[in-house]
């Protein structure tokens, strides 16, 4: 009987193994799928771009990270009176600056339409200088573009 467990147990050992070994592959090769995508939508001419600032550009970076279609995002600071500002500077509030996300997108996989639906379910635009529990005039909205042909669609 004691054998009998002892074999079980080896048996199901190698399975959850296999399996998590299986799983483990699976999951690499997803990545490099997704990465080798994103290599390849970067290639693409096509790769637009816009800036949105909501409150800290970390949780909106993240945000915007989840979404399908977007392909790269940086942060910084936007809209400000200064060459190359420091966050010390900013946070300051003598620079104009607000914390503002680089979005990088495909238009065939995401429009920006949807993207700026999306931005305005995070924000609250009606807080002036606030967003949640971040205050200060670093953390205020807005939406900047660098593309001519975005303002209509960014204005409605």
């Amino acid at each position: 009987m004691k054998n009998i467990f002892i074999v079980l147990g080896i048996i199901l050992g190698i399975a959850v193994f296999a399996a998590g070994s299986r799983l483990f592959k699976n999951t690499k090769s997803k990545e490099l799928t997704t990465e080798k995508e994103n290599e390849k939508i970067m290639d693409n001419k096509n790769v637009r771009e816009i800036y949105f600032a909501g409150g800290c550009f970390w949780g909106t970076e993240h945000f915007f990270q989840q979404i399908r279609g977007v392909v790269g995002t940086e942060v910084g600071y936007a809209n400000g009176n200064t060459q190359n500002p420091t966050y010390e500077e900013v946070v300051s509030h003598t620079t104009g600056f607000a914390e503002t996300v680089k979005v990088k997108y495909d238009p065939e996989q995401v429009d920006l339409k949807l993207l700026i639906d999306l931005y305005f379910k995070t924000i609250d635009p009606t807080t002036l200088d606030q967003q949640g529990n971040d205050r200060g005039n670093q953390y205020r909205t807005g939406i900047y573009f660098s593309n001519k042909a975005d303002e209509e669609v960014v204005k409605k």
